[in-house]
């Protein structure tokens, strides 16, 4: 490039000389990296105890949990509401249900074998009260203003939360052998059968859209975006598309050693859990495994997988936690009681000073548990060894010079 003056030729030389080549690579910039470090995970555990309760009655089933109160079936005075926060009673109607209460918008709803009942969680009145056409054979799911119940003449049905519980669409699925699990996302809801097969009804109209037949006996699906995943009985787990129903990979009893009690999902990571005692995290996409880690307890129910963590329930401790990242483990609790387990209930949304789980426990108590790590409590003070600051020597004074 010629200059055709030489004051600019001296500015060019000047400027190559402090900052190098304009068209090469700038000696002080820093090398770009994709890598992010994933946040720490949700601290969950370890918790202390906030309360305990003595039930009226033993619990019938699952109880359910929402930001004010914990809802538990009795097997004898119907469904009590405790305030989350101090596990007072808030109120008791004895109208109860022997299935796992389900939460809808306004309301807690109890499904018994005929009928399916709806209370106000403010104040536990009735909302509403509808018979069903056929007996009920599973625990029921909600997805929006919809609540689903599996009946024994085969049929799968949905009731309008916001209109009384009428019907708004019936399914028929041919026989039902149980048990019958369902799962509903934002476009389907999916049965899987003793019988080996699972089936997806579209949430809107009750259209059955596809059905696959797999092997053994089915747990209940987990879904993630494009994918529905499925444990068996045979040592199996399948991912199948869920537009299609199609098997996009599985793992066989090549490389499981147990039956697979459930998964949970979370982004792009899929983790199930089997009766081999192990817990593993694999690609939602294609199956491949990320990690996998024994666990000290035996699986109960399906892993529940928030924040960064993935929550095991079972046998003994009651729960335990592993980083979701790499499958460390990072606490466990154990329930203060020799009563049969139940899976705890879990709030994943952590509030500062707040409950976040309670243990409903077979002989009848519930407690409630606050994750230590959301306490923000200050180090305990500790007496000092030494005096801060920096020690300085003794400067010695001038001699004043002597009088004459």
């Amino acid at each position: 490039m010629r200059l055709s003056h030489p004051i600019s030729s001296v500015i060019l030389l000047l400027t190559t000389l402090l900052i190098g080549d304009v068209s090469g690579q700038q000696p002080n910039a820093r090398p770009r990296t994709d890598k992010v470090e994933p946040p720490p995970p949700a601290p969950l555990l370890p918790a202390e105890q906030a309360w305990l309760r003595e039930l009226p009655a033993l619990p019938a089933a699952a109880g359910a949990l929402d930001r004010e109160r914990v809802y538990i079936p009795l097997q004898d005075g119907g469904i009590i509401a405790l305030d989350r926060e101090t596990g007072q009673r808030v109120w008791q109607n004895p109208v109860g249900g022997i299935r796992p209460l389900v939460l809808t918008p306004s309301a807690v709803v109890a499904v018994n074998t005929s009928e399916v009942v709806a209370l106000d969680r403010s104040t536990g009145t009735l909302n509403w009260r509808v018979s069903l056409p056929s007996n009920s054979i599973g625990p029921a799911v909600s997805a929006g203003d919809l609540l689903f119940v599996a009946l024994e003449n085969g049929a799968v049905i949905a009731l309008k939360t916001s209109a009384g519980g009428a019907i708004a669409w019936s399914c028929r699925l041919g026989e039902l052998v149980t048990p019958v699990w369902l799962t509903a996302d934002a476009t389907a809801v999916f049965v899987t059968t003793g019988d080996s097969r699972v089936v997806a009804i579209a949430l809107s109209s009750g259209q059955q859209l596809w059905q696959r037949t797999l092997v053994g006996m089915l747990s209940p699906a987990a879904t993630g975006k494009d994918r529905v995943f499925v444990g068996s009985t045979r040592n199996s787990f399948f991912a199948l598309d869920a537009r299609t129903g199609k098997i996009d990979w599985q793992w066989n009893a090549e490389k499981i050693g147990g039956d697979i009690i459930g998964a949970a999902v979370d982004e792009d990571v899929t983790y199930f859990a089997g009766l081999d005692n192990l817990l593993r995290a694999v690609n939602r996409r294609n199956g491949n495994q990320r990690w996998k880690q024994s666990m000290s307890t035996r699986p109960i129910a399906p892993p529940l997988a928030f924040g960064g963590v993935v929550a095991v329930f079972g046998v003994s401790p009651a729960m335990t936690t592993f980083n979701a990242n790499t499958g460390a483990q990072i606490a466990t609790y154990a329930i203060p009681t020799a009563a049969a387990p139940r899976p705890l209930l879990v709030d994943p949304d952590l509030q500062p000073f707040r409950v976040a789980m309670v243990a409903v426990t077979a002989d009848g108590r519930a407690i409630g548990l606050r994750p230590t790590g959301m306490m923000f409590r200050e180090a305990p003070t500790a007496p000092l060894t030494e005096l801060p600051g920096k020690p300085l020597q003794r400067e010695r004074l001038p001699i004043p010079p002597t009088t004459r």
